[in-house]
Order: structure tokens, then sequence, then C-alpha cells
């Protein structure tokens, strides 16, 4: 699957959010954390930083005579220091609870939402209430939104917390689980290439996007 810089642009959406405990306007260099294997917006190769964002931010820092140390991390770990105030976070979906602690940047772009679930295994899903009889693998720390939230708050929703889209898809192949969200087709594509289990995606139901979701 490819896809071109533009549609990607027009697609996905990352949250550029600056924690208000550390983030100074007038510095110079301003840290900002990120999840490390999420291509092709953001992720590590042989230890160097690449994606679409960390080239947008080398470019606005240019722009703004500012440096940004662009730091990624496992997921649970970016959002730890975030919320440490050690710096900001990319990608980081906006709810009434993060909006205590963080302040959000209007949106960069945007992110197509997907479940996916065993094709033997599909089911109608609407709204959260759809998944409330079911399990679901995420991945630590994720969050889909105010709906998603208010779901697990009234423990309507049973989740499964995993480190790796790809563990998460194998949970599904296994049927341990009913279903996972993923984001971007791109990073999807990708994962299920590069594991010979995920090979099998006859075995796999990819619904069309659930949502769009702006992390700004």
């Amino acid at each position: 699957m490819s896809l071109t810089m533009s549609k990607l642009l027009q697609r996905i959406s990352c949250l550029f959010l600056l924690s208000l405990a550390s983030f100074v306007s007038t510095a110079e260099t301003i840290r900002v954390f990120g999840y490390d294997s999420k291509p092709p917006k953001y992720y590590t190769e042989d230890n160097v930083n690449k994606g679409i964002l960390v080239d947008i931010m080398a470019y606005a820092g240019k722009q703004m005579n500012v440096e940004f140390e662009v730091d990624l991390l496992p997921w649970p770990r970016a959002v730890y220091m975030a919320n440490k105030g050690d710096g900001a976070i990319l990608g980081f979906s906006i709810t009434a609870e993060r909006k205590k602690s963080f302040d959000y940047s209007d949106v960069v772009f945007w992110d197509d939402v997907y479940i996916v679930v065993k094709k033997d295994k599909k089911f109608t899903f609407n709204t959260v209430d759809d998944l409330k009889d079911k399990i679901g693998a995420l991945v630590r720390g994720a969050s889909y939104g105010q709906e998603f939230e208010e779901g697990k708050k009234n423990n309507k929703l049973k989740i499964v917390w995993t480190n790796s889209v790809t563990q998460r898809l194998l949970l599904v192949l296994r049927e341990r689980v009913d279903y996972t969200f993923v984001s971007g087709a791109y990073g999807l594509d990708m994962a299920l290439k590069n594991d010979e289990q995920l090979l099998k995606l006859s075995l796999i139901h990819i619904s069309e996007p659930t949502r769009q979701e702006a992390i700004s």
C-alpha cells in the first residue's frame, strides 16, 4: 500500500501537545516525546528517528528558530515522560481528563482508526456500547477519544493492554481477544507484512475507518 505525502497529510492527524507544567515559550530547545513504532508518521530505524512528523518538526523548528528535540519511545514510556512534565508529546488523543494537564495545539493532520477482527467473528460496530460484551486489545496508554474514555470509566469495556500493534493483531488472530483498534492504514499494512503469522491475512477482517481521530 502506498500513499502520497499529500494524501497522508490530509488523512492523518497528529496532536502536538505541550505540557503546561514544562513548556516555556521562550525556550530555544523543546523536548518532544512520541511513539517509536508508528510509521510513516514517526518511528525509529537503526536508532535514527524517522517519519513525516519528525521531518515536519525539523522544518517548523527552523522557521521558528526553535530546536525540537524529538525523543521516540515505547508509547507507555512517552506518555509517562509527558505526564511528568518533561516535554511535549506527539499523537495524543483529546480527552476531557487529558485537557486538565495538557494544552493542545491546532490539528496538524488526521488519523483514520480501524477495528480489526477475525473474519469469522465479525460484528456490527457503531458505538462503544457494541463492545461491552467483548474483549479488546489496545496499546498501553492509548485512548480513542472521549466516548472511549467514558466506556472505560463505566466498566463497559474489557481491555487487554499490550505493547505493540503486532502483539495486538496476534491476539486477534489467536482468538484471545475479539478486536483491536489500529490507527493509520500504512502502519497496519506494515505490521501485517512483517510477521509471518499475520501474513494469513485471509483470517483477518479490517473495517472501513470507524472514525477519524484528531490528534493535534
